[in-house]
């Protein structure tokens, strides 16, 4: 692993949901942070936070909000699942455990991981793509409405040398990483990225789509597909997300004064 930089190691917390605060030295210095969803202040090692997450492996930045997690009564880990599109039948003993569920929109029970759904708020996995990430259903969710995330904007080479743009967003505590990471894998420079919670950048990124539907592009190098070719654009737009997530502030206001 290289040196990372102030800006990455930033960048990095924010996946997990902490604010660096303190002043960064080196990834094996410990460094002062926040958690972004009950204020704990908190300290740890970027390096290590950050080969776990290459590793593919889920991170918990703050101890308070796992261990009030793993310790949640039987009547919270119900309106956790639920809030995550599930009913919960069985099998809850800690949140290292797995525990059956029900899909409240096709049916199908599975097993899963207690802590994919009660601390990462993961839903059905055959209906999560169509009926969770959208700003309508999102704001009668709020549990999941207020999930740490983030939007972003790369950039990549075509095969023939064509400059285009992929937006997209991503939740910190959902292996967030992971997504930028097989980006740049495909060749992409991240150009642009903005956080705040799932509901406000889910609501952003209809209005990007919105925006650039007559700019749309499809690309040729068709190793690109392995990381996505939706939400890519050409050049001819030129996107301000500090916009686009003011005007999905206002959506939001809307959709609950309706």
């Amino acid at each position: 692993m290289g040196r990372l930089t102030a800006h990455e190691a930033r960048e990095s917390l924010a996946l997990i949901g902490i604010e660096l605060r303190g002043p960064y030295e080196n990834a094996n210095a410990l460094v002062e942070g926040r958690c972004r969803r009950c204020g704990d202040l908190v300290q740890l090692k970027v390096g290590k936070i950050r080969g776990k997450l290459n590793n593919g492996e889920t991170v918990y930045g703050c101890r308070r909000c796992y261990l009030a997690a793993r310790t949640l009564p039987l009547e919270k880990v119900r309106e956790r699942c639920a809030a995550a599109g599930s009913e919960y039948l069985s099998g809850f003993t800690t949140i290292r455990n797995k525990i059956r569920v029900r899909c409240l929109t096709c049916g199908r029970e599975r097993t899963r991981k207690a802590s994919d759904i009660l601390i990462l708020g993961n839903g059905c996995w055959f209906c999560m793509p169509r009926n969770i990430y959208n700003s309508k259903k999102l704001i009668r969710d709020p549990f999941l409405a207020g999930q740490p995330s983030f939007l972003y904007i790369f950039e990549f080479f075509d095969s023939d040398g064509t400059v285009f743009r992929k937006y997209g967003v991503g939740r910190q505590e959902v292996r967030g990483e992971n997504r930028l990471r097989t980006h740049r894998r495909n060749g992409g420079s991240l150009i642009d990225m903005r956080h705040a919670d799932l509901l406000t950048v889910v609501a952003a990124e209809e209005l990007i789509r919105k925006s650039v539907s007559r700019w749309s592009y499809t690309p040729a190098n068709k190793h690109f597909t392995r990381g996505g070719h939706t939400e890519c654009y050409s050049l001819n737009i030129d996107l301000d997300l500090d916009v686009f997530i003011e005007a999905a502030g206002r959506l939001i206001q809307e959709l609950r004064r309706n």
